[in-house]
């Protein structure tokens, strides 16, 4: 999966982490201040990368699949929620 990262744009690591957290890409959409249409194409460009459909359509939206929690398992750590709660604990820290 390593090999994978090194053409990815980074961007579109935003784009899973709301796809994971809101399971739906009209929400992530709403989340992420784009269009529904530019959430589809850079779930495309994810399928793509990682050579696997990420997510499953569900009655309420969509379910990751095997390969999108091994993903999420390796980003969540630098995700950009974590990055913004280090910031702002340390912000009141400091």
């Amino acid at each position: 999966m390593q090999d994978r990262f090194k053409s990815l744009d980074l961007n579109l690591l935003r784009v899973f982490e709301a796809l994971i957290q809101e399971e739906n890409v009209t929400r992530a959409a709403q989340r992420l201040h784009l269009t529904q249409p530019a959430v589809s194409n850079a779930l495309a460009r994810l399928r793509s990368s990682f050579d696997d459909v990420l997510f499953e359509k569900t009655r309420g939206g969509m379910a990751a699949t095997a390969t999108a929690r091994e993903l999420w398992a390796v980003v969540e750590p630098v995700s950009y929620t974590h990055l913004r709660a280090y910031e702002t604990r340390h912000d009141l820290v400091c």
